[in-house]
């Protein structure tokens, strides 16, 4: 069966059949060139762990960078790294700082998390 037969099946576009297969089937190795649903589902689910998501720069984020700020002396390109180093979920240093050169601390602001950071 192509993508076309299976993309009719499917009801959907013969481009998302291609991209599933695409992304799912393996070039080399144990499995190569055989698309298998299990995998292609794991695959699936690290991938949106993987991606960027949005979180609200909240009071204990701005806190804890405050304090970073003014007793540590940290910049915000090291706040961001002890973040990441932390394993908390934090922003990036081009997010942290406003246009003017500052750490922004304005509230409910969203910012997407760094990729090493995880959403807790």
């Amino acid at each position: 069966m192509n993508q076309t037969e299976i993309s009719k099946i499917l009801l959907v576009n013969k481009s998302t059949v291609c991209r599933e297969f695409k992304r799912n089937i393996p070039l080399r190795g144990r499995g190569a060139k055989v698309y298998v649903a299990e995998n292609a589902q794991k695959k699936t689910d690290l991938r949106h762990l993987e991606k960027y998501k949005m979180v609200t720069f909240s009071n204990g984020m701005k806190k804890d960078a405050r304090r970073m700020m003014t007793v540590n002396k940290y910049s915000p390109e090291l706040i961001a790294a002890q973040w990441a180093k932390d394993g908390k979920a934090g922003v990036s240093h081009k997010l942290f700082i406003n246009g003017y050169g500052h750490a922004s601390m304005g509230t409910g602001v969203k910012i997407p998390v760094t990729r090493s950071c995880t959403c807790t």
